[in-house]
């Protein structure tokens, strides 16, 4: 049952995770921003990201452990879909979206290996991080163009922000029930023990 919660929860975060990173030059175009702004909020985006694999891995090992600090990063990722990225009309605020889900994007990636460590045994971590890897081929070939003909099924780029709250909508549901099922295997693993770092 471990192993299920963990492939699911592994393919359903792969859907929403590049999704953020392709769109900030249109959303910011949308958002009326100039085009130079959306070159470099991809740049930001992906600098945060490396931040975030090693701001999470640090949490990982001093706090929280590598299950908990994978389920943190899933609930702030959803969090900044559908709660930050909505209201990211002024550059502030997208600076402030690509911070959280940058961060939250390149842990998701760096925290897999450590999870199947913890969760399996080092023994089976190289089976078992090879399904997880194969599980993220899914979101990887369909997330991107899910977003896209959601978008475009609400009015596009040039119909203003508002048509990619459906995008936000799907990509940041798919990040909660992932965080719910990192959540479900932490509580089959350690029962509600908070203290426990796993």
């Amino acid at each position: 049952m471990s192993f299920n919660l963990l492939l699911v929860a592994t393919a359903l975060a792969t859907f929403p995770l590049f999704v953020p990173a392709f769109f900030l030059p249109t959303y910011a175009a949308s958002a009326g921003q100039p085009a130079s702004a959306g070159a470099l909020l991809v740049a930001g985006y992906n600098l945060a990201s490396g931040l975030g694999r090693v701001l999470f891995g640090v949490l990982a090992d001093a706090a929280l452990g590598p299950v908990t600090a994978l389920g943190t990063a899933l609930v702030l990722a959803a969090v900044s879909i559908l709660a930050v990225w909505p209201l990211a009309e002024s550059l502030a605020v997208l600076i402030v979206f690509l911070i959280i889900n940058g961060c939250c994007s390149g842990a998701i990636l760096s925290l897999q290996p450590p999870v199947n460590a913890a969760v399996f045994g080092i023994r089976r971590a190289p089976e078992t991080m090879s399904m997880m890897t194969s599980a993220r081929v899914f979101g990887m070939a369909f997330g991107g163009p899910i977003a896209g003909y959601l978008l475009d099924a609400f009015g596009g780029p040039s119909s203003g922000t508002h048509a990619y709250r459906p995008t936000m909508f799907v990509m940041g549901s798919l990040c909660l029930v992932a965080a719910a099922l990192v959540s479900g295997l932490r509580f089959r693993l350690a029962g509600f023990r908070l203290d426990a770092r796993l």
